[in-house]
């Protein structure tokens, strides 16, 4: 399996054997960071990042899983003797690689159009929004990365939503979902159609995990991780941790404790600033044109009564957003 850490100079990656000793982790980490003499690590791991000081204990059995990013602190070393070459290669090899130069995977880095450089620092890292293409699919795209780091997954969870809601004619009666249940499915599987609340409880119940939105919120108290989205009125971003600013996407960390408000804080903060910024959509008074009949519509409620006759032919580029004071 894949880890990724974050030491004071840098962030690295490791492909290693979960059934290695931490001790093995840590002579890998040493080797790859050029550990000066005198000097010790220490591993911290999760959010907030808790110690692992049991060298002996196997990197699985220290609850440590594919993708996690791992906390390295250097300290200085406590007398005793060094310990042998032989004891720190003849087990399971590791393969470092190096982070120089690497950069997030090509569908990655298409998922978002940037890193916004709005952040709150926290430890261990920084709150981020990762910034979605405005494709009509953001939602999609961002429960999909905030769950698996995977932007690939829209029409998947299009049809998770689809089955959802026919299996369920009672929670998505056609009051709920505005329009009948045929027509919404039907609707909601066309790649241009665009989410919403209904979709994020929806997700939330399927994949069982609180989706705090800051704009809506489901799932709250059930579930023993979140991930966490922004909503500005007609788009949907993600919220990640990153352990270092210019760090690429491939160190995101996306999934989170619900046992930790600060994250909560660190997200309402961001909001804050957003807002300040007036970054936020007044839904009632937006205008955009549509391009299948040239129509020109005013706010939410007439953009969706147009879709609900079949027009959903959206050019972003033709809106004219109106920003709320």
């Amino acid at each position: 399996m894949r880890l990724r850490f974050r030491h004071p100079n840098g962030i690295g990656t490791l492909d290693v054997n979960p059934n290695d000793t931490l001790a093995t982790l840590k002579a890998a980490i040493s080797e790859q960071i050029a550990l000066p003499p005198g000097k010790a690590i220490q591993l911290s791991v999760g959010y907030p990042p808790k110690p692992h000081n049991d060298d002996t204990a196997t990197i699985v059995d220290s609850g440590i899983g594919n993708g996690d990013l791992v906390i390295v602190n250097i300290s200085n070393a406590a007398v005793s003797s060094p310990p042998s070459s032989q004891t720190q290669t003849s087990q399971t090899q590791l393969k470092a690689n190096d982070n120089t130069g690497n950069n997030m995977p090509s569908e990655l880095s298409s998922a978002f159009t940037k890193a916004s450089a709005e952040s709150v620092e926290l430890d261990g890292g920084y709150l981020v929004l990762r910034e979605m293409k405005d494709d009509n699919s953001c939602l999609f795209r961002s429960v999909g990365y905030a769950l698996n780091r995977d932007i690939d997954r829209s029409q998947e969870l299009r049809e998770v939503v689809a089955a959802s809601i026919l299996s369920d004619p009672i929670t998505y009666s056609d009051a709920i979902l505005g329009r009948p249940v045929d027509q919404y499915v039907n609707w909601i599987l066309k790649p241009n159609s665009w989410g919403g609340a209904i979709e994020l409880a929806i997700f939330s119940k399927y994949f069982e995990i609180e989706i705090d939105s800051f704009d809506v919120a489901n799932g709250e108290g059930q579930y023993a991780e979140r991930v966490l989205l922004m909503y500005t009125g007609i788009h949907y971003d993600v919220l990640a941790l990153t352990p270092a600013m210019e760090a690429s996407g491939e160190f995101d960390q996306t999934r989170f404790s619900t046992e930790n408000s600060q994250l909560l804080q660190a997200g309402s903060q961001l909001a804050n600033s957003l807002k300040k910024q007036r970054k936020y959509t007044d839904t009632s008074n937006f205008t955009l044109k549509c391009n299948d009949c040239g129509k020109g519509l005013i706010g939410e409620r007439d953009a969706t009564s147009h879709a609900s006759v079949g027009y959903l032919n959206w050019d972003c580029r033709e809106w004219k957003i109106m920003i709320r004071i």
